[in-house]
């Protein structure tokens, strides 16, 4: 008996795969490290501030001294965010370290600044600019179209897992109403599509049901 021999898979590193099973856990650790940052930034100041009044430091020294620690934090907070795009598809997420790296040099700017000239006082009109501009840029373009970006390739993931889990005749709906999700998801918490592992779960918990599967895309728009 002749036994049909097929071909080895090879296997292929692919980037949409990579950027979904990593881009979660690396926006954990970011969160993570921003929260230690936070915290040790808030410390710093407040032993700072202690120190320049027990060595009877001026008001304006106390201040530019608060203001650089401050600068400082947020540096490290927007290198963060930029090592943190690198998990995430497009660029398009480079704005908000952007904006952190300006609020941080701003603010370094102004510590150090003992009078007010003409020099300083432009340079603070200009990133006040700077930032509104971007600022609008980030809601008027980015947050509008971050979700359509990709969409169809996310699609293209789940189709054999959501046929699977839901059923052949039922997939077309499944699948169009987590693309729904994903919109509520972006406006709920910022995110660019669903967790796989929230995909899985809904998918599992929904029994072959479209009206299960929306009430539990809603508890976890609630609950996550």
């Amino acid at each position: 008996m002749n036994q049909v021999r097929t071909k080895p898979r090879k296997f292929r590193l692919r980037g949409l795969w990579l950027y979904e099973h990593l881009k979660e856990p690396a926006q954990g650790v970011k969160v993570l490290l921003q929260m230690i940052v936070g915290v040790l930034g808030s410390a710093a100041v407040i032993v700072a501030v202690i120190l320049d009044i027990h060595n009877g430091k001026p008001a304006m020294f106390m201040e530019q001294h608060a203001l650089v620690v401050i600068a400082v934090s947020l540096a490290v907070a927007a290198s963060l965010e930029l090592a943190y795009t690198l998990f995430t598809p497009g660029p398009d997420e480079a704005i908000d370290p952007l904006m952190l790296g300006i609020s941080a040099v701003f603010l370094y700017i102004v510590s150090k600044q003992d009078n007010l000239t003409w020099t300083a006082g432009i340079s603070v009109v200009l990133f006040a600019v700077t930032l509104a501009v971007l600022f609008w840029i980030r809601q008027r373009f980015i947050d509008d179209s971050d979700v359509k970006k990709d969409q169809s390739a996310r699609r293209a993931s789940l189709e054999s897992e959501v046929e699977e889990a839901m059923g052949k005749p039922q997939a077309c709906a499944a699948l169009d109403l987590l693309e729904i999700a994903e919109f509520a998801w972006h406006d709920r918490f910022g995110e660019v599509g669903l967790p796989h592992k929230a995909v899985r779960e809904i998918l599992e918990g929904s029994h072959q049901e479209i009206g299960d599967m929306i009430t539990l895309i809603r508890t976890k728009l609630d609950d996550y």
